[in-house]
C-alpha cells in the first residue's frame, strides 16, 4: 500500500505543479499583451522638453525662446523637406534593384544626389547650430558650446580603439 499511497501523492504533487506553471504562464501573457503603451511618440519638430531644457540651461529671455522655438520649427521643416528627398531618391535606387537589368548608371547618379543632399542636410544643421548661437548673449554661447559638444558626443560613433604598433 505505501507505494500506491507514494504513487497517488508524487502523481497529484505533478498534477498541482503543471497547474501552477500553467496558470504563471496564463498571468505572464496575460500581462504582456495588457501592458501599457508608454508614452505617445515624440511629435515631429522640437519638443517641449527640448525647449525647456534650452531655456533652462541657457537662462533665455522670452524673446530668445521665442526665436529658439521658430528657428527649431523652420529647421524642423526643411529637414524633413530633405529626408523626404532622400528618402524618395532611396526608393527609386532599390527599384532598380528588382529590375531585370539594372541601370547601373542610373543608380550611380541617384546615389550621387542622395551624397549631395545628405551634404546639404548637415550644412542646414550647421546653419541652423550657428543661428541658434548668434541669438544667445556671449555668456549664454560658452554654455550652449558646451551642450551641443556633448549632443555631438553622444550621437556621434565612437571610433575604434587602435592598437600601437608592435616594434
Amino acid at each position: 500500500m505505501d507505494i500506491f499511497r507514494e504513487k497517488r501523492a508524487t502523481t497529484w504533487t505533478i498534477i498541482i505543479l503543471v497547474v501552477i506553471n500553467l496558470v504563471a504562464l496564463g498571468t505572464i501573457l496575460w500581462h504582456m499583451t495588457r501592458r501599457p503603451q508608454g508614452p505617445p511618440p515624440p511629435q515631429r519638430g522640437v519638443s517641449d522638453q527640448t525647449q525647456y531644457f534650452l531655456r533652462n540651461e541657457l537662462d533665455l529671455s522670452e524673446k530668445q525662446a521665442q526665436r529658439f522655438e521658430e528657428l527649431g520649427r523652420h529647421h524642423h521643416q526643411e529637414s524633413m523637406r530633405i529626408q523626404d528627398d532622400i528618402n524618395r531618391l532611396t526608393a527609386e535606387m532599390m527599384a532598380e534593384l528588382f529590375q531585370k537589368e539594372p541601370d547601373l548608371e542610373k543608380v550611380k547618379i541617384l546615389a550621387e544626389d542622395i551624397g549631395s543632399i545628405e551634404a546639404e542636410k548637415e550644412m542646414l544643421l550647421f546653419n541652423h547650430f550657428l543661428n541658434l548661437a548668434e541669438v544667445c548673449e556671449p555668456g549664454q554661447r560658452e554654455k550652449f558650446n558646451t551642450i551641443i559638444h556633448e549632443l555631438l558626443d553622444m550621437i556621434r560613433p565612437r571610433e575604434p580603439q587602435r592598437k600601437p604598433p608592435r616594434k
